[in-house]
């Protein structure tokens, strides 16, 4: 499965899919692929745990891990202390459509840029239009601007819709149905997930105990407390209200002032990028202010970009050129970020902090820019000239 180069939807993956269980089965047994299921899985944890005398548990699942966790709920309640559901989704009554992820979604896009869901609809207009696909009036309100067919080619390992259609039936343990526990349990997740939408949890959760708590961490994504994303201070504050109510005084204060994303405007050219605020020394000129702006913008694309590429060590720049990554240091090589203008120099992105120094040059102008996620301002400096503008 993990070597499949096609597209992961659509009958062909699901063919594939058909033929993992066969091969499992050929290899380890008639019915081998039946135990491939959450219920052995969960047992299998409660053995583990007589065996090793923990006594009660603390019982920590993010994503897949909520529906294992509320799988084991069902079917070991006894044993636990406690439970924490990190970016949950319930095991039971399940929306097939994951419509909530929908518009989870769109409202998420809406929130980091507003007007990007017309935006995107007009552009999935344009594509339908170029390549000649018949017309579609309006999409369902679920996935709207998608059509439904669009939205169903999404990849199974996000939303499985269809790749399971050829997996064989198999023998599972007796179903469990879903029982309240009496112990305290906690729904945490972020306001932009649209895997698994925390506007789910309102349902699910009181159906799990008594004492249930859901605490929103306002702008970020899913399992940020992972560290999965370069979010660091919602991490922090994910890890801080988890281990608070681990302690037993459950301190959300840190939830709703995580910093909101920084965001680039994407100007087309140096003349229409907003210029830096002046704070302090002479003033370089209007286009040495908008050359702060492009050099910190072009800088923290070249980032996300290395960031969401895997890692890559050499990745390209927005409008042409590229960037060259080694750890934290990251080197802009006649980076377009804007048509008219290359960016070029080099600077540091800290993972664990957040923090960026960077000294690039742009229209004849050399900047260094710092800024980190905690603060909504970047500083630049030009020579004498100390420069504020949005950080990116």
């Amino acid at each position: 499965m993990q070597g499949y180069a096609g597209r992961t939807s659509g009958r062909a993956f699901a063919r594939q899919v058909g033929r993992c269980a066969a091969e499992i089965d050929a290899r380890y047994g008639r019915d081998a692929h039946s135990y491939f299921a959450t219920a052995y899985a969960a047992d299998d944890l409660a053995a583990v745990l007589r065996a090793l005398k923990l006594g009660k548990v603390d019982l920590y699942g993010d994503s897949y891990g909520t529906f294992f966790v509320q799988e084991y709920i069902a079917r070991h309640p006894s044993t636990l202390h406690s439970v924490i559901l990190d970016s949950a989704y319930p095991r039971r009554d399940l929306d097939p459509w994951y419509a909530s992820s929908g518009a989870a979604a769109r409202g998420a896009l809406e929130t980091v840029s507003p007007g990007s869901v017309a935006r995107l609809g007009a552009m999935l207009s344009q594509l339908r239009e170029a390549a000649r696909l018949k017309s579609f009036a309006g999409a369902p309100e679920a996935f709207a601007p998608f059509t439904a067919a669009e939205w169903l080619t999404i990849s199974g390992f996000s939303q499985p819709y269809d790749i399971c259609l050829d997996w064989p039936r198999s023998k599972r343990p007796p179903a469990v149905p879903t029982v309240k526990v009496d112990v305290p349990v906690l729904i945490v997740g972020g306001d932009l997930d649209s895997l698994t939408p925390l506007s789910d949890a309102p349902e699910f959760g009181p159906k799990l105990g008594d004492d249930v708590s859901i605490v929103t961490l306002k702008n970020t994504v899913h399992v940020t407390s992972e560290g999965d994303t370069y979010l660091v201070e919602g991490m922090r504050c994910a890890r801080w209200v988890i281990r608070s109510f681990l302690r037993g005084a459950l301190n959300s204060s840190c939830a709703g002032s995580i910093p909101a994303l920084h965001l680039p405007d994407y100007p087309l050219t140096l003349g229409a990028a907003v210029p830096a605020t002046l704070v302090s020394g002479p003033d370089p000129g209007e286009t040495a202010r908008r050359a702060a702006t492009v050099a910190a913008q072009a800088f923290a694309d070249a980032t996300m970009r290395s960031i969401y590429t895997g890692g890559a060590r050499f990745g390209a720049g927005l409008r042409g050129g590229r960037f060259v990554a080694r750890g934290e240091k990251l080197t802009l090589e006649r980076v377009r970020f804007v048509s008219d203008q290359v960016v070029s120099g080099t600077g540091t992105f800290e993972a664990g902090t957040g923090a960026v120094d960077a000294t690039l040059t742009v229209a004849g102008a050399t900047v260094h820019v710092t800024w980190t996620q905690a603060t909504p301002q970047a500083t630049a400096r030009i020579g004498d000239s100390v420069l504020t503008l949005p950080a990116p």
